[in-house]
């Protein structure tokens, strides 16, 4: 077993919520609402406001699990960010604009990873590893953004995904 503690978390949903019914009516389907909330269970789901970015998003939520956690942005020293919905840029990092956005400086690596559905759990490990070898404490910023992508010529992801951002420390 590794030895690391979680010391504080954070979650964020978008404020816009949309009913299985709204967005079945985007679509060419004449599907039964009800039907497709009975074989998927999603009733609901949230995406962020058109232009808001994953590193925009993820300090927010940062910001959330820093202030559980009762410690300063500046005391990290490892910020790991995962999705499976691309961040915002490749080079640099998305990890980098969320250290820029949360307003830490020089004192913390920041990379991202992608590793879809079980994106958190793999970054969980390499902080908890990263803990364990002596380089904490360590964020963990996971954002999701499958509504930049979804469209609803594409029922089965427009009628399923929805955005979300997590963080742990």
């Amino acid at each position: 077993m590794i030895p690391a503690a979680l010391l504080g978390t954070g979650g964020l949903l978008p404020e816009r919520v949309w009913s299985t019914e709204e967005l079945l009516r985007q679509t060419d389907r004449d599907d039964d609402p009800a039907e497709l909330i009975a074989k998927s269970g999603i009733a609901r789901r949230g995406w962020w406001d058109k232009g808001m970015t994953c590193a925009e998003i993820g300090a927010r939520v940062l910001k959330s699990a820093l202030d559980d956690a009762g410690i300063e942005a500046r005391d990290l020293r490892r910020l790991i960010f995962a999705t499976s919905t691309g961040g915002d840029t490749t080079m640099p990092a998305t990890a980098n604009a969320i250290q820029v956005a949360a307003g830490i400086r020089d004192t913390c690596d920041a990379f991202d990873i992608s590793n879809a559905c079980m994106g958190f759990v793999t970054a969980f490990d390499l902080a908890a590893r990263s803990a364990a070898t002596g380089l904490s404490p360590v964020a963990v910023v996971v954002v999701e953004q499958p509504s930049v992508f979804v469209k609803p010529s594409d029922p089965r992801p427009w009628l399923v995904f929805g955005d979300a951002a997590a963080a742990a420390i």
